[in-house]
């Protein structure tokens, strides 16, 4: 049996076949990606749904994966459903998972759910999950990203503005306060600066600090593109990444710097050594403990882009997977890059 899904979050339509047969932790390695290997992992390793769309390290844990079924850890080799005490949601787990973010000196995992009637925001601590919706103070029940200044939690809504919840109640940004758009794609915080960083579905991107808020889009700024897909933040550089539709844009307080491929304008890295697609869906910055520098990764719907103090190296996941996969999210630690797909859980290893 098939279910069809409307992915809104990334304005694109996917097929999820639930009970797609599959290969599973296949290692395959082609003559031109030399030096990586590939696994997958979906029902045959304990995945409950194919089509994950998020991703969180989650210390201890293992990895979070989000999936329209719900919230599963990942332990390297299999999946466990997280589920937890009734609580405030009826008994119901969260479905429909848009995001994930763990925060590690409370040991708990914020979710966000859309599009369905027991959406909103979720925390899962001791296993136990907690609901918040429009009933507690949240604008809108569809929230598209989480994170957290270390108090605070910001949730991102779809329609609603920026939920700010002290742990007792919601404070709400919106257009009325000034930000350029109340549908939300993407949010990051700068410790190092104390900023809040905003990206929306077509009016770019919001700095607020202080309870002000600049507006970043192509007009105002040197954004490369509006639709801001993902937003970034390496603060051991000192620079703020956003992944939109037209390339990546790099700001570290004063100057940006756009990376696209196949042009040639000004103040822009192209040529081969660059991202393989400009249409960006994700990055993760990931900092290793054997380098004073931060890797960060991209992903396009079917290729990784991996840079490294400016150099890049593209792979394509069906050359080195050998298989057709859209890419959703990715997210790395010292050994592997985990991709999330819309047919299971990749997993890129070095030999």
């Amino acid at each position: 049996m098939k279910y069809n899904y409307f992915y809104l979050y990334a304005a694109v339509l996917f097929i999820s076949a639930l009970t797609a047969a599959t290969v599973t932790a296949q290692s395959i390695l082609p003559p031109d990606t030399p030096g990586y290997t590939f696994e997958f992992y979906d029902s045959d390793n304990g995945l409950t749904n194919h089509y994950i769309t998020s991703l969180a390290h989650g210390g201890k844990h293992g990895l979070f994966t989000g999936s329209w079924d719900g919230v599963m850890k990942f332990d390297g080799s299999v999946f466990t459903k997280l589920d937890g005490g009734s609580g405030r949601i009826e008994g119901v787990a969260p479905q429909f998972i848009s995001s994930l973010y763990y925060d590690e000196p409370t040991d708990t995992l914020w979710i966000g759910s859309m599009f369905n009637k027991n959406a909103g925001l979720f925390k899962y601590h001791n296993g136990h999950f907690t609901r918040y919706c429009s009933l507690d103070g949240l604008p809108s029940d569809n929230v598209s990203a989480v994170c957290s200044d270390g108090q605070k939690i910001y949730a991102g809504t779809w329609g609603g503005g920026i939920a700010v919840f002290d742990g007792t109640k919601f404070e709400v940004i919106s257009k009325k306060n000034g930000l350029s758009d109340n549908y939300i794609n993407s949010m990051a915080y700068s410790p190092k600066t104390s900023t809040l960083w905003a990206a929306s579905k077509l009016s770019g991107a919001n700095l607020i600090k202080d309870r002000k808020i600049i507006v970043m889009d192509d007009h105002t700024s040197s954004l490369v593109n509006n639709y801001v897909h993902k937003l970034a933040v390496d603060d051991s550089e000192n620079i703020v990444y956003f992944g939109t539709s037209g390339g990546v844009s790099k700001f570290n307080g004063a100057a940006w710097q756009n990376i696209i491929t196949g042009a040639a304008w000004q103040n822009i890295i192209t040529g081969a050594a660059t991202i393989s697609d400009n249409f960006i869906k994700d990055i993760f910055i990931y900092k290793p403990k054997s380098s004073y520098k931060s890797t960060i990764y991209y992903i396009s719907a079917n290729n990784v882009s991996i840079s490294n103090d400016n150099s890049f190296q593209n792979i394509n996941i069906k050359k080195l997977s050998g298989r057709e996969l859209e890419l959703n999210a990715i997210s790395a630690d010292e050994n592997y890059i985990y991709l999330a797909t819309d047919r299971g859980l990749g997993k890129i290893g070095r030999r």
